[in-house]
């Protein structure tokens, strides 16, 4: 790789550099891993990668004739199986908990590459973001965890980088098949499909990629497995963002009219999240400039656009699952080249300003127990200007049209 690729992202190697410095300083004074962690301001476990051996120590589960969705006998901790039962069959290969350590080591390698092919900056203030965000608490925990929305957030993104610019059946299909696979991998990157609303075969190929997506998660996974994952996933107030836990604290500081159940309180925030959503579809529809001075076009066929499409998409469909565990916040750091290089091009400073809040509230989200208010108005604005953002660049706007970003 030459010069060219490596001069905008310098504060993507300097945050990798400096993040993997303090922590292998740590390591080395206290021989503690998860002290070395703490340094890093993060709330470790020990064993390490607590979320990879959700999957490796279940298929040791497996593999003694237990059910690893109904016992959490074979789980460091205790907990139920909560992931899509295909990474089971990893055991086939060979993996298992002895495995855990190089298999993070490769999700984490994986993740690094990722950012370093989507940013790319060229003044000091982008640069000073880009930094800010690979470095924010949500990308060192889902690295201390070892989720596998690391290697889900690579899939995705690597692709559209190789494929945005490509156009066609054959390229359609593939983005349609990538959709799928991952969707039954972890359900969520369904999502993803909309960023194929201005390609090949426009909607079709959108409602395509949906309708693959859900037959291969009913074939593949079924109905009684994800009601089986959607009750093992817990639905928590720490280290969490999305629709519910606004609606947690209200309801464990009597808050409300009346206590609700677990049951009840996430219908009233689904509904809440659902309604919100709606109202800005139709603001976005009526005032279809309300985010033109404060967000660029986002183009499907540019790679950085596409990626944006893409994060956003699952950014906003996770913020209706209920909880979500901070980590999942690793797609904002998908959205970010897109309003970093926008500011780079044309200078604007609300453009600048979106991109420090998305930053904001990653950082936000290491104290959100303790600001609690600032983080979920956040929390409940990106996915209210997420919301807008996708329904004008949707419905609104076509990729020949608009003035494509650089990139």
């Amino acid at each position: 790789m030459g010069f060219w690729f490596w001069q905008g992202r310098w504060p993507v190697v300097w945050a990798i550099t400096a993040a993997s410095a303090i922590f292998a300083g740590g390591l080395l004074i206290t021989g503690s891993p998860q002290l070395a962690w703490r340094l890093l301001a993060v709330r470790s476990l020990f064993p390490d990668f607590a979320d990879l051996r959700t999957i490796t120590h279940s298929i040791d589960c497996v593999a003694k004739g237990l059910d690893p969705y109904t016992t959490g006998v074979c789980d460091p901790w205790g907990r139920l199986y909560n992931y899509p039962s295909i990474w089971l069959h990893l055991g086939a290969i060979g993996i298992s908990s002895a495995s855990t350590n190089v298999i993070a080591g490769v999700f984490i390698l994986l993740l690094c590459a990722t950012l370093l092919l989507a940013y790319d900056t060229r003044t000091v203030a982008s640069g000073a973001l880009a930094f800010a965000a690979v470095v924010s608490p949500p990308v060192l925990l889902l690295v201390e965890r070892g989720n596998i929305d690391a290697v889900i957030f690579a899939g995705l993104v690597i692709p559209l980088f190789l494929m945005a610019k490509r156009s066609g059946v054959v390229t359609t299909c593939s983005l349609c098949g990538l959709i799928a696979f991952l969707a039954i991998l972890k359900i969520y990157p369904i999502a993803a499909a909309i960023v194929l609303a201005h390609r090949k075969f426009g909607f079709a190929a959108m409602a395509f990629a949906v309708v693959l997506a859900v037959t291969g998660l009913l074939c593949a996974v079924g109905l009684s497995e994800l009601k089986t994952i959607a009750q093992n996933t817990p639905q928590t107030l720490g280290m969490s963002y999305g629709d519910m836990p606004i609606f947690i604290a209200a309801n464990s500081r009597h808050l409300l009219p009346t206590n609700l159940d677990a049951g009840m309180l996430r219908m009233v925030a689904g509904i809440t999240a659902i309604v919100l959503a709606a109202l800005a579809f139709s603001l976005s529809l009526f005032y279809s400039n309300v985010l033109r001075s404060l967000l660029p076009v986002l183009d499907p066929t540019v790679s950085i656009g596409a990626v944006a499409i893409a994060c956003v998409a699952i950014f906003c469909f996770s913020f209706l699952l209920g909880t979500n565990f901070d980590y999942r916040l690793v797609f904002l750091l998908g959205v970010m080249p897109v309003l970093l290089n926008a500011y780079d091009a044309e200078q604007r400073f609300g453009t600048l300003l979106a991109a420090a809040a998305i930053v904001l509230f990653l950082w936000l989200s290491r104290i959100s127990s303790y600001v609690l208010v600032p983080f979920e108005v956040l929390d409940w604005s990106l996915f209210t200007v997420g919301v807008m953002w996708l329904t004008q660049t949707v419905f609104l706007q076509s990729p020949v049209n608009d003035q494509p970003l650089p990139g």
